[in-house]
This record gives C-alpha cells, structure tokens and sequence, in this order.
C-alpha cells in the first residue's frame, strides 16, 4: 500500500531519514513529498530540498521523491494514496500534528493519518536548529546526512 510523508524538509535531517525507512518497511513504495508554503521562507528552493531529499534516499529502492506546490491532500486525492505518515518529536508536536490530521480529513475524508515517534536520539533535531547551528558554523554531521551537510557549506545543493 502506498503512504506519503510530507513535510518541507528544509533540510531533510537523520530524523526524517529514520522515519522514512521505518515507515518504508510497511509502506510500499513510500512517497516523500516535498511541499511548499507561500507562508514560509525556506533556505532550499524545492528543487534544491528535492535534490538533497533524493541524495539522501537513494539507497532506499521503495521510496519515491516529488514536490507538491499546492495541497498535499490534492495531491493524495490525485495519486489514490490514502495514507498520510506523520512524525512527532515531542508534546508540542503533538498537537499541532492532531490539528493538521484533522484538517486533512475534512479536506480529504478518505485520508487516514498515521503517526510515527520519533526515536529518542532524534527529537531535538529540527530543520530549523540544523540551519541556525550550520549558518554559525557549528557541526551538524550528526544531524543531517552528508551531501546535506555539504550543501548547507556551500549554500545551495548539489
């Protein structure tokens, strides 16, 4: 059965990695898909975060990347996926992941959520901390995969 895993992965960290191939173990294939917000300012184009995304997943055989500019429910309804993977790594997390579950379900009523902890390890990586402590110069290779501690050097992918 196919399932999404949607999120705007700016940049994909180890954490989603490790959600990714356990939720790629029961779902098969597994699309992770990279979103987009008109609200959001990302370090990444989607492009790049697609490109970082499928670098960092290219060993993984039933997992598939694509980008998503509107609705990543329209884009399930349009696809017949009806399984939509969640990632929470703490309480705060949880909240917001139950709002978006239920928004999701009155847009797409066919749409189950499932939700996957993240391990202990994992749960203070956030995209959002990778890029604060890598634009200052601090070590994030235990954070985020190789060819994305690269591109954040650098400043754009590969």
């Amino acid at each position: 059965m196919t399932a999404l895993y949607a999120g705007s992965f700016d940049p994909i960290t180890l954490g989603h990695i490790d959600l990714i191939q356990r939720a790629s173990s029961i779902f098969n294939p597994l699309i992770v898909l990279i979103a987009t917000s008109p609200w959001k300012n990302y370090h990444f184009s989607s492009k790049e975060r697609c490109a970082l995304a499928k670098g960092a997943l290219q060993n993984f055989k039933t997992i598939q990347v694509d980008i998503c500019d509107g609705l990543v429910t329209e884009y399930a309804r349009k696809n017949n996926i009806r399984i939509l993977i969640r990632g929470i790594r703490n309480v705060s997390n949880l909240e917001s992941e139950m709002n978006l579950s239920n928004a999701n379900k009155e847009l797409f009523p066919e749409s189950e959520t499932f939700i996957l902890f993240s391990k202990s390890k994992f749960i203070h990586y956030s995209s959002q901390l990778v890029k604060e402590i890598a634009i200052s110069g601090g070590d994030v290779s235990h954070m985020v995969p190789p060819n994305v501690q690269q591109a954040l050097k650098k400043g754009v992918s590969s």
